[in-house]
């Protein structure tokens, strides 16, 4: 089902200059949307400048030139009870989400836009003063748009630079389309952050500012989304004192005709704690007479370094090898296998997170077939018994640890 847009104008005027130049100006303007399903939204802009040039039009041709947009409220439709058009190109039969078919639409979109853009000859539209609410954006807020502009260079590239505020964040845009295959699209200053008292007056603190990133192009003919997201500032501190200071640099590509989503070399690094990751996400295959699906997923390292500030031993360097299933229905994550591997021996490993509001219940299982002990208590993560991992670090030294299990439970909210 589309989509109508039904418009009505206050004032207008139309002017031609000596050079052909044809001016158009409205005000007052009014919108309707109607979607599928009887959804309907409305607008109002203060006022539309277009100018193009009066001899194309004589040929057939709408060469516009330039469109400035001002003073823009739109209230977008509600959004239809149950899955949309859209959610559901994203599924497959069994009702699993699947990511190839997102590449698609979203490439689409965009290179439909970056066509019209050329095809009417547009230089330049600016938009001014807009508001955005209603719809999707219920209980989120809303967006709202000092200035965008986009424009086209004598190379044929479309620019795009201005800012937009959502959900009172200041969000600076920048973008630049080189084809209609290609555009790379960034969002800076998203700013995210908590600071939870505890009954106990102590407090949980998370914070990191992050940009986002959005590129679309061809990979051996099909098309592909690749999403960035970087926080360099990251900062988080639990009422435990445990705290992680760094940067995290994160890559995620959605190909045309693949179900999963593929997870590019992607960065946490910690100070002298540091780890280079790859891997996927993607949906089970659906068990018949189940209405329970769920997402395969696995994370691996072959760059992992680990140097504790707390540790008196050196630097230890780790494989990394994380696989498992997240199951929406009942909020799990369930790992099936946790494998870290030094030079002196390997930490093999399975657990549960289960979701229920706060910090999650945690049951975890380790089993250590041989290791040495240096490189087991850089292993030792300290937001496991604190204190007995404090006293190992300063009295124990030297020696192996051969057949040992280690068991690990927090209850749901301890963190919280």
């Amino acid at each position: 089902a589309g989509t109508n847009i039904e418009t009505t104008v206050g004032d207008s005027r139309l002017s031609v200059d000596q050079s052909g130049n044809l001016a158009f100006e409205g005000s007052a303007l009014n919108f309707k949307i109607r979607g599928s399903g009887g959804a309907s939204g409305s607008g109002t802009v203060g006022s539309v400048e277009l100018g193009m040039k009066a001899i194309a039009l004589l040929s057939g041709k709408i060469d516009i030139g330039r469109i400035e947009v001002r003073d823009i409220n739109v209230v977008l439709p509600q959004m239809p009870a149950g899955d949309s058009d859209i959610l559901q190109k994203f599924k497959r039969q069994d009702g699993m989400y699947i990511a190839g078919p997102a590449a698609v639409v979203v490439h689409d979109l965009v290179s439909n836009l970056i066509a019209q853009f050329r095809a009417k000859g547009i230089t330049e539209l600016v938009v001014a003063n807009a508001d955005v609410n209603g719809g999707p954006l219920v209980g989120f807020g809303h967006i709202t748009v000092p200035a965008i502009t986009i424009s086209k260079n004598e190379y044929d590239e479309i620019k795009i630079s201005g800012a937009m505020s959502v959900g009172g964040q200041s969000i600076a845009i920048t973008g630049q389309a080189l084809d209609v295959n290609r555009l790379s699209l960034n969002l800076t200053g998203f700013d995210f952050g908590s600071d939870v008292s505890t009954p106990n007056d102590q407090q949980n603190i998370f914070h990191a500012s992050s940009s986002l990133q959005l590129e679309t192009g061809l990979q051996n003919g099909k098309k592909s989304i690749i999403i960035s997201v970087l926080m360099p500032d990251f900062v988080g501190v639990t009422k435990h004192n445990v705290r992680l200071e760094g940067v995290i640099s994160t890559k995620f590509q959605l190909l045309e005709g693949v179900e999963k989503i593929e997870i590019l070399p992607s960065k946490f690094d910690f100070g002298k704690n540091s780890t280079i990751v790859t891997g996927a996400i993607e949906p089970n295959t659906l068990i018949q007479g189940s209405d329970e699906g769920s997402y395969r997923f696995e994370v691996v390292s072959d760059r992992g370094e680990l140097q504790p500030v707390d540790s008196p031993e050196r630097k230890v360097s780790y494989a990394l090898r994380v696989a498992g299933d997240f199951k929406p229905q009942t909020a799990t994550i369930q790992f099936g296998q946790i494998s870290v591997r030094t030079l002196s021996g390997e930490v093999q490993g399975q657990g549960s997170l289960r979701f229920a509001g706060g910090s999650p219940e945690s049951i975890f299982s380790f089993q250590i077939p041989k290791i040495d002990v240096k490189d087991a208590k850089q292993l030792w993560p300290s937001i496991f018994g604190s204190g007995a991992r404090r006293w190992v670090l300063d009295h124990v030294y030297g020696g192996t640890l051969e057949n040992s299990v280690i068991d690990v439970a927090f209850r749901a909210g301890y963190f919280s």
